[in-house]
């Protein structure tokens, strides 16, 4: 029996594989476009790849620099609906091998959280991995995966949607106890049905989408530090509620600082006794990858969240605010085999104004 199934491990191999399948149109999208959008992917290639000699890792740092750029005036929906199908292939043979025994299903258990007290309760909750390295991966996978379908469906949702994303809820607080992924999955609902009805966005609206992501990012940055700065009963309790990240974040945060290129982190996870991973991506961009890495990383987000809210295509920057809350909690922002909205940086608007229903709030 294999202990992580052998796909999700060559999933990274394969995204090497199309990244040098990619590598003709990286050359020819460098000849084609703009000069000064050339110049700058040049100058920045040498200091993504002295980032990945410093942080001795690669995927995390390249797939996302390159594939940006290959997706250059790609249509958008249709590289969301290849990485769907994909993922969703991958998650449904991952998690029925592991349920029919062909490889191991890991179980991460942990006792509840006594709400009254913040406590740990006397109850153990069982927490499956489905053949992935841990319960959160694997919930991450059901919220990114809803998250994409929720764009395909162009924002209106119909019953049988919500019928799935109250299963998906339902798998993952019942066997992956993911909480925040939870959350994020209800957010789907309540943001289809405000984008269902809403015409016009306020200014406030339109700043909150745009800046979605560096707004969480200084959130929990911000929480982080002044956990270690305070001996707050709040801090205490915001740790308490997050399972231990904001201790986690802190002590890596003021242990190895901020590098402008980043350093080697080795995080170890699981049931291990020095257990110091950082389950957040804001502190993984800041504290492995570097302050260059963190900035570009909020910056593409930007950029592409005010391009959607200056083509009234609000749909991209209402799934990235799902998300910018999503990766408060979890590592996988810019990892590949998760995430695909990094590509709208460079590829081509097709949901423009595609919303069909306009109500008047003055009916």
């Amino acid at each position: 029996m294999y202990s992580v199934w052998p796909l999700h491990e060559l999933a990274n191999k394969f995204a090497v594989i199309g990244l040098c399948i990619c590598i003709p149109r990286i050359i020819s999208v460098l000849y084609s476009i703009q000069m000064k959008y050339a110049l700058l992917w040049c100058i920045l290639c040498p200091f993504m790849l002295f980032i990945c000699y410093n942080v001795h890792e690669r995927t995390y740092v390249l797939f996302p620099f390159c594939f940006c750029i290959a997706a250059w005036n790609i249509p958008f929906r249709s590289i969301i609906k290849v990485f769907f199908l994909i993922n969703l292939v991958f998650f449904i043979v991952t998690v029925s091998s592991s349920i029919l025994g062909i490889i191991a299903n890991e179980n991460y258990g942990r006792y509840e959280l006594d709400m009254t007290d913040l406590q740990k309760g006397n109850t153990f909750k069982n927490r499956y991995c489905f053949g992935y390295n841990w319960p959160t991966a694997t919930a991450a996978h059901v919220t990114y995966l809803n998250i994409m379908w929720f764009y395909l469906r162009k924002g209106i949702l119909k019953k049988i949607d919500y019928i799935i994303i109250g299963v998906s809820i339902w798998f993952v607080m019942s066997f992956c106890d993911a909480r925040t992924d939870m959350v994020c999955m209800f957010l789907i609902v309540m943001i289809s049905i405000y984008y269902r009805y809403r015409v016009n966005y306020s200014w406030v609206e339109k700043k909150l989408l745009s800046y979605s992501v560096p707004i969480c990012a200084f959130i929990f940055i911000f929480l982080t530090y002044q956990y270690q700065q305070s001996d707050s009963e709040f801090y205490k309790m915001l740790n308490v509620i997050t399972s231990g990240r904001l201790k986690l974040g802190a002590d890596a945060l003021f242990s190895y600082g901020v590098k402008i290129f980043g350093q080697e982190y080795i995080q170890h996870g699981g049931v291990s006794d020095d257990y110091n991973f950082i389950d957040c991506s804001y502190l993984v961009w800041l504290i492995i990858y570097g302050a260059l890495f963190f900035a570009l990383g909020i910056i593409t987000f930007v950029i592409i969240c005010k391009r959607s809210m200056a083509t009234k295509e609000y749909l991209t920057a209402l799934c990235l605010a799902i998300l910018s809350i999503e990766s408060s909690i979890a590592t996988v922002m810019l990892t590949f085999s998760f995430n695909p909205f990094f590509m709208a940086l460079f590829a081509k608007n097709t949901n423009t104004s595609e919303k069909k229903i306009n109500i008047s709030y003055n009916a």
